[in-house]
């Protein structure tokens, strides 16, 4: 499993509402008072991947959508069934192996 699995489901929901909306990233950018280049690295594409987004950037983001952050990640609760629950602890991590 690829690390940060529901950060990166929150930037698709994200990405899926913008397209829908028929909103780009340089409007995204204009409306948040971001970089383009900092929205394209927040909401990347599914080819290229995002930095993982963080809850003050995903409601920048969100608003600038006029979407609701709440249920943008609850969305992107049920696209992540399969996310890690809790971090190995180093036992565990040791016992395993690397």
């Amino acid at each position: 499993m690829r690390p940060h699995p529901l950060s990166r489901a929150v930037s698709a929901v994200l990405r899926a509402i913008a397209a829908k909306k028929q909103i780009d990233q340089h409007t995204i950018a204009k409306r948040t008072g971001y970089t383009a280049d900092k929205v394209s690295r927040l909401l990347g594409s599914r080819r290229t991947g995002t930095q993982p987004i963080g809850l003050d950037d995903a409601d920048m983001i969100a608003n600038a959508l006029n979407a609701d952050l709440l249920e943008v990640i609850a969305e992107a609760i049920r696209d992540t069934p399969d996310r890690p629950k809790r971090l190995p602890t180093a036992a565990e991590i040791f016992e395993k192996g690397f």
